[in-house]
C-alpha cells in the first residue's frame, strides 16, 4: 500500500509542494498488536519491556491516519489489511 501511494505521489500533477498526505489505513493499530504479529511471523519468543522509556508530553492513546487527502489527491486507498 505504501509503495503504491509513493508511486502515485511521484507521478501526481495536483500535489502542492510541501503538502502533507497521510498514508495509512484509517484504523488504529496498537504497538502491542504490531509486536504480536511480528512475534508470530518471525517466531520471536523474547517479550518486549513495556514502559522502559518515560512517557513524552505528546504521547496519546490514539494515533489514526486521516487518509482523506491521499484518497482525493492520489486516488489512493488502502488495499491490504494488517
Amino acid at each position: 500500500d505504501v509503495c503504491e501511494a509513493f508511486l502515485k505521489a511521484a507521478t501526481a500533477n495536483q500535489i502542492t509542494s510541501g503538502a502533507a498526505i497521510n498514508i495509512g489505513s484509517g484504523k488504529q493499530t496498537t504497538l502491542k498488536e504490531l509486536v504480536d504479529i511480528t512475534q508470530q511471523l518471525f517466531e520471536i519468543e523474547v517479550e518486549p519491556e513495556w514502559g522502559a522509556f518515560p512517557a513524552k508530553s505528546w504521547d496519546t492513546t490514539t494515533w489514526v491516519a486521516n487518509n482523506q487527502r491521499a484518497r482525493q489527491m492520489l486516488n489512493w486507498s488502502p488495499q491490504i489489511d494488517m
